[in-house]
């Protein structure tokens, strides 16, 4: 847009580059005590080699999946394909918050995280969903 500034540019430019590494981030590339967007090699390494809806769609357990339409971090497009791979599973509920952000808070936009700058606490109707999902 017109009002980004040549530093804010790059900042996203090097935020994006940086996510790229870390999502084609290779076991021994790096030392093992190094660090990548504040956490280290052995997270991103443990993320990467992880399949969570494969592992999800293995569970017999009961699995809640609640999502915020005001999340700027997940998309709506992640809550609609784990909807989509765990549809035929009995043992799954979904559950989705339009007005809920990354933090499960209300908030009226999605915003950027100077959201969360602000003190908030997670979202009454969240919590009495949730303790209603586990009393079931």
């Amino acid at each position: 847009s017109k009002d980004t500034t040549k530093a804010t540019r790059a900042s996203l430019d090097k935020a994006l580059k940086d996510i790229q590494q870390v999502a084609n981030l290779k076991a021994g590339v790096l030392p093992a005590d190094s660090v990548m967007l504040g956490l280290p090699v052995s997270y991103w390494l443990d993320i990467n080699n992880l399949n969570q809806v494969e592992t999800a769609k293995k569970l017999k357990t009961k699995v809640l999946v609640i999502q915020g339409g005001n999340d700027f971090q997940v998309s709506t497009t992640d809550y609609n394909e784990w909807q989509k791979a765990l549809k035929n599973k009995k043992n799954v509920s979904f559950k989705f918050y339009p007005m809920l952000n990354h933090l499960f808070s209300f908030v009226s936009e999605k915003g950027t995280a100077s959201q969360y700058q602000q003190v908030a606490n997670v979202d009454a109707v969240l919590i009495n969903d949730v303790a209603a999902w586990i009393k079931q």
